[in-house]
């Protein structure tokens, strides 16, 4: 289980957590989490370990979405 989080953007109706496995080259960022205004979130289930992964926040406000940032890796 790996738990996020990050700081609030002030037009921002949501955020978005974006994941992909690092150890497979061809794995690409998916969508995943959708957060309202919560600026926290969990992942759980990560197969085989939270530290093979990377995460991304993304904030969002009707059709606009922000560029992916605070990209990081777990320990």
């Amino acid at each position: 289980t790996v738990q996020m989080t990050w700081d609030a953007m002030g037009y921002a109706y949501g955020y978005r957590i974006w994941t992909r496995n690092i150890q497979n080259a061809s794995d690409v960022l998916t969508p995943g989490i959708l957060s309202s205004t919560e600026t926290c979130a969990g992942a759980t289930y990560l197969f085989p370990g939270a530290w093979n992964y990377e995460f991304c926040v993304t904030s969002y406000n009707g059709n606009y979405e922000s560029v992916l940032t605070g990209c990081t890796v777990a320990p």
